[in-house]
């Protein structure tokens, strides 16, 4: 996991985004998710916080969480669920720039590198992010 991990942070650079002014801040979105046993029930959360352009203040706008009984739900569907709760929320919202965070490097190396997961059961979750 590590070597994912890794890899990710030292892989190719992102393309290049379009300006956006930051005028009215920048938002950040934290992600996180986990099951009890992996799989077992789980849980996930999302937050979203505006950092003022002088960068001296930030404010939480908007925070989520959820919690799943289902016995079959990985740590990765977990962490999913909390990316997904937290982009459509900056979508409905117009909450832009974004820059999201999160600590699972399978999450953030499918994404970056648009890489289905291994579990075919998983690949229903790797396409909202994709499309938000």
């Amino acid at each position: 996991m590590m070597k994912a991990y890794v890899k990710t942070l030292l892989g190719p650079p992102l393309p290049s985004l379009a300006a956006t002014s930051t005028d009215k801040g920048v938002y950040l979105l934290f992600f996180d998710g986990g099951s009890r046993g992996n799989p077992g029930p789980g849980g996930s959360g999302s937050v979203i916080v505006r950092v003022q352009p002088n960068f001296h203040e930030a404010s939480v706008e908007w925070v989520a969480s959820m919690a799943y009984s289902n016995p079959a739900t990985t740590n990765n569907v977990a962490e999913y669920w909390g990316l997904i709760h937290g982009l459509r929320h900056a979508q409905v919202s117009s909450l832009r720039p974004l820059h999201v965070s999160g600590d699972s490097a399978t999450i953030i190396s499918q994404q970056r590198h648009h890489r289905p997961p291994k579990n075919p059961d998983s690949l229903s979750y790797t396409k909202p992010p994709s499309a938000l």
